[in-house]
């Protein structure tokens, strides 16, 4: 059996991980994050590549993951984003809205959204024909 180590400790460690290329979308989270969250990131400078004179962040300026530091310390701080770069599953269309979403299983058909609604209305559907069973056999309100 291959153990395998999460991918924050694999990028602490300096395992070589295989580049990541970035959509345009994926891009704006990044460096957003950067930005947010990045304690190395200094008004768009980066403080470890500064050794006296400014530095842009190359993560800024790239379309792929570079920065290891990104990658193990404010990439798993947003959840989604980081289960879209690293999952190996594919996005699925929604049976009701349409939308694509990552699934969290094998069965997933919906968005999360849409799971909800979904739900929501089977409860309802359920407790209805509960209730309907229930005064069907005569154990309503005794007077």
């Amino acid at each position: 059996m291959r153990q395998t180590t999460p991918l924050h400790l694999a990028c602490m460690e300096g395992k070589k991980l295989p580049v990541i290329r970035l959509n345009p979308a994926q891009r704006r989270k990044v460096n957003l994050l950067i930005k947010q969250l990045c304690a190395n990131c200094d008004g768009g400078e980066c403080i470890l590549l500064d050794d006296g004179e400014a530095v842009t962040c190359p993560q800024l300026l790239t379309a792929s993951l570079c920065c290891t530091y990104f990658k193990a310390a404010v990439l798993p701080a947003d959840r989604p984003l980081f289960a879209e770069l690293y999952s190996g599953k594919t996005k699925r269309r929604c049976i009701m809205c349409g939308v694509l979403f990552l699934p969290t299983g094998n069965r997933a058909v919906r968005c999360p959204a849409c799971a909800i609604k979904q739900k929501r209305r089977k409860a309802a559907e359920r407790k209805r024909r509960q209730r309907e069973r229930r005064h069907a056999l005569g154990a309503g309100k005794v007077p």
